[in-house]
Parts: C-alpha cells; sequence; structure tokens
C-alpha cells in the first residue's frame, strides 16, 4: 500500500508546449474526464502528446519517414521518463 500513496503523491503533470532539441517540438496536453468539476484530481488525468518534428529532408518519402520515426521513438522514451509511467503507442503516424 506504500507503494501506491508514493506513487500517487510523485505524479507528474506537464502542460504546454516544450521543445526537445532543434527539430522537435512537443506539446502535452490533458484530457480530463467529462464529469470533472475543477480542483486536482487525485489521479493524473490522461496525458496526450502531439509531437512535431521538422525533418530535414529534400521531400516526403523513406529517408524522410526512416528520420521522423527515429525521432518519434526518442520522444516516446523521454516523455515515458518524463511522466514517470508507462507510455502508449504512438498512434496517428502518417
Amino acid at each position: 500500500m506504500g507503494a501506491f500513496l508514493e506513487q500517487l503523491g510523485n505524479q507528474t503533470r506537464i502542460d504546454g508546449w516544450r521543445r526537445l532539441g532543434g527539430n522537435i517540438l512537443l506539446q502535452f496536453v490533458e484530457e480530463l474526464p467529462s464529469d470533472w468539476k475543477g480542483g486536482v484530481p487525485t489521479l493524473a488525468p490522461k496525458a496526450i502528446v502531439h509531437v512535431h518534428v521538422a525533418v530535414p529532408a529534400p521531400c516526403e518519402g523513406a529517408f524522410a519517414s526512416l528520420i521522423a520515426h527515429g525521432a518519434l521513438e526518442t520522444a516516446g522514451a523521454i516523455c515515458t521518463f518524463a511522466f514517470m509511467r508507462g507510455g502508449a503507442a504512438a498512434r496517428n503516424i502518417p
């Protein structure tokens, strides 16, 4: 029970825009429950991270995709450590 209470007390919440290097912007958004009435929730709400990657490539293609996906994996790992909780799989990757 002590580990659970410690985890509740150590929850990390990040909101807004952050820069990760020269080519990556992160936008942190919290998805609050529909019945939330304000105040501080006991559990941290679901965090959504929009990753914007500027790929130095001449056009869209295999080379640009390889660079972008490598940057997304790194950004996902960093966000997992920043939130101190497991990350979900990346979705909506073109």
